[in-house]
């Protein structure tokens, strides 16, 4: 008998890390450096607002580090369950943590982020009725049309879109090449996100020489990072 095996999946980590606790200090670390940003976002995040543009690291807040933290070490099981080469000496940083907060008729068109091997969301507050995240495979434009409505609709032949209901407290990763987007909020309701991208990147032979370690570097003013020996 035959067997199946995954191809050109497009794989995406779901896992929750945070509880009311740690939202509620989240919201308040949110609007307190929401306080604090002088640009003008509302242009580039209509109904909401996004820290992404602003001169800010939310990471280094006392009510964000810990979360940063997490982040770091789902992503290293992701990274690793993708079959990640531990052989090699690889550190893995977090690049951009941003936070976006959405309004009613918000929403964010389809993206892909680059400059980063992992790209991530993690939902401080997902109201059930607020906006789903949808992912767009990749293969989209090379599906033909010949008889693909034969095959059930979430069947691998034609599945190419998958939208997703986030809850409190989850945490999403996936390859920053994956298309996706926030559809339309609809819902009189407030959603509130952190955006997550995160790179490898090989150790410098003087940090490796010097005997330097992610907490070090973190001290040095460099950003959240995890030794990936």
């Amino acid at each position: 008998m035959g067997t199946l095996e995954p191809c050109f999946c497009s794989w995406i980590w779901r896992e929750r890390i945070g509880d009311s606790v740690i939202n509620r200090g989240l919201i308040d670390a949110m609007d307190e450096l929401r306080g604090l940003d002088r640009s003008v976002n509302g242009g580039h995040y209509p109904n909401g607002y996004t820290s992404y543009h602003a001169k800010m690291r939310p990471e280094h807040h006392p009510s964000i580090r810990p979360l940063a933290a997490r982040i770091l070490l789902s992503a290293e099981q992701f990274l690793t369950t993708m079959g990640l080469d531990r052989s090699l000496a690889l550190r893995l940083s977090l690049t951009d943590l941003f936070f976006n907060v959405n309004g009613q008729h918000s929403s964010h068109a389809r993206h892909r982020h680059g400059d980063s091997e992992v790209s991530g969301v993690y939902y401080v507050k997902a109201p059930a009725d607020g906006a789903t995240i949808g992912f767009t495979s990749p293969l989209d434009p090379l599906m033909m049309a010949s008889r693909l409505d034969a095959f059930e609709p979430d069947s691998p032949w034609t599945s190419i879109h998958h939208a997703h209901q986030p809850q409190d407290g989850d945490l999403l990763l996936f390859p920053s090449w994956l298309l996706h987007e926030v559809s339309l909020q609809t819902a009189a309701v407030e959603r509130r996100s952190f955006g997550i991208n995160l790179s490898l990147s090989r150790w410098r032979d003087q940090e490796r020489e010097t005997g330097l370690h992610a907490r070090e570097l973190v001290a040095l003013g460099g950003h959240e990072q995890r030794s990936l020996f």
